[in-house]
């Protein structure tokens, strides 16, 4: 039974993430695939979509911020 709990909430949770990272301008959500999902160094993603390594690197940063933020607005995370 617990373990049944423990998918549903974490079934829940991986939709919430879903749909947060939906939420990110695409560019921000763009740069955070190809990096976190996808393994490409900033270097590949730069040859890829022809920006900067430092476009690449700043867009990530940005990404990750607007990425926390909307979790704790959404209080998918907690605050601090």
């Amino acid at each position: 039974m617990l373990r049944i709990v423990l998918e549903s909430r974490n079934c829940f949770f991986e939709q919430d993430i879903l749909e947060v990272m939906d939420a990110l301008p695409t560019g921000y959500r763009t740069i955070f695939n190809l990096y976190a999902i996808d393994g490409l160094k900033h270097r590949e993603i730069a040859d890829e979509l022809g920006i900067s390594i430092n476009t690449s690197k700043s867009q990530l940063i940005q990404a990750k911020r607007k990425l926390a933020s909307l979790l704790k607005k959404n209080k998918i995370v907690a605050a601090g």
